[in-house]
């Protein structure tokens, strides 16, 4: 999938071609990412942004950042890092992409100002561990292949059992088995089926489609910020020494994948430590006459770790790219409090 008309833009008609021509042919629940922002019309307006910042790129950090942009493996990841120069860019910072630092290349390298110093940008995309990667991919084949199965009903599918190892074989063997279920039986609504640990029990019927209509309730999403805090550590120890030796201030942008569930809150908890309430109780009646809210100790920033200078919380919301600060009080390259437009 070769197209060497980079100058021309990412999503090119050849690349869109071959992008269809590489995955048309498999079912549309196999699809990767990367197709459905290549050809999707809901995503025409995400494409013209992409194309927008790409354009205003120098040639060389094009011809960087477009692979990266097609390749379904560095989608997601560069697609952050435009969005983090996009939002450097609206502050009036001058960026370069990739700058070489001693032995390593910086996402940005944004050049000084009148009010703050040079800094560094290193973009970190926070997203699902690859077991939940994984049992989500073959949740949704198992979905789309109950979607495929040409039966007028809604389908209620209860995900919330634990323990189920869903994969090809499984999905066939569970699919088979609900077709069989709805185009022989004719259950009527309210009927369940049971395969495989899982639940399937028909909502309504004769809903006007030529396939089955799908209703997934899975398991409540649990969030976990502690491995924010780990992978932060990570990217801090890999650029702190040679940020230590320029006195370069280093800034990490974290852009978490909306799945994950992690918000503003659980990275303050990573930088800062868990927030608790400690409550002190009347000894005789019980009744609270105090009750302060501290945090514990284990935060990122209660470590030290001077090499980092800040941490940008990045989020899309309606259709616009946010960006909010925590600054390290113990950083020994520090940037001004509002050099991300907080003061």
């Amino acid at each position: 999938m070769v197209d060497n008309g980079l100058d021309m833009g990412v999503f090119t008609s050849q690349y869109v071609r071959a992008i269809r021509s590489r995955f048309d042919p498999l079912p549309e629940y196999q699809r990767p990412p990367i197709y459905w922002l290549a050809t999707a019309r809901a995503h025409q307006s995400t494409r013209a942004e992409i194309e927008k910042w790409v354009a205003g790129l120098p040639q060389p950090a094009r011809k960087r950042m477009i692979p990266n942009l097609r390749a379904p493996e560095t989608m997601v990841q560069t697609y952050h890092e435009l969005a983090v120069g996009s939002i450097l860019k609206r502050l009036g910072y001058h960026v370069e992409y990739e700058r070489p630092m001693a032995t390593l290349a910086p996402d940005w390298y944004v050049h000084a100002t009148a009010r703050t110093p040079a800094f560094i940008v290193e973009v970190f995309s926070s997203g699902l561990p690859q077991a939940a990667v994984s049992r989500d991919s073959q949740t949704e084949d198992l979905l789309g292949r109950l979607r495929g199965i040409p039966s007028d009903v809604k389908l209620l599918v209860v995900l919330h059992q634990t323990g189920i190892e869903l994969g090809t074989k499984v999905n066939k063997t569970i699919a088979g088995r609900v077709r069989r279920w709805l185009l022989n039986d004719c259950p009527a609504v309210g009927t369940q089926l049971s395969s495989h640990g899982l639940v399937f029990e028909i909502m309504a019927r004769d809903v006007g489609r030529t396939s089955v209509e799908i209703v997934a309730h899975e398991p409540a999403l649990l969030v976990d910020p502690r491995p924010l805090g780990g992978k932060l550590e990570k990217k801090i120890r890999r650029y702190g020494r040679p940020c230590r030796e320029d006195g370069t201030p280093l800034a990490i942008a974290v852009v978490a994948d909306p799945r994950t569930g992690l918000d503003l809150d659980d990275l303050a908890e990573a930088l800062l430590g868990k927030e608790v309430v400690t409550v002190s109780l009347h000894r005789k009646s019980g009744a609270i006459i105090d009750q302060r809210a501290t945090r514990t100790a284990d935060g990122l920033l209660v470590k030290g770790m001077a090499e980092l200078s800040a941490v940008l919380w990045v989020w899309r919301l309606g259709g616009e790219w946010h960006a909010a600060a925590f600054h390290n009080p113990n950083a020994v390259s520090p940037l001004p409090l509002n050099a991300f437009g907080e003061g």
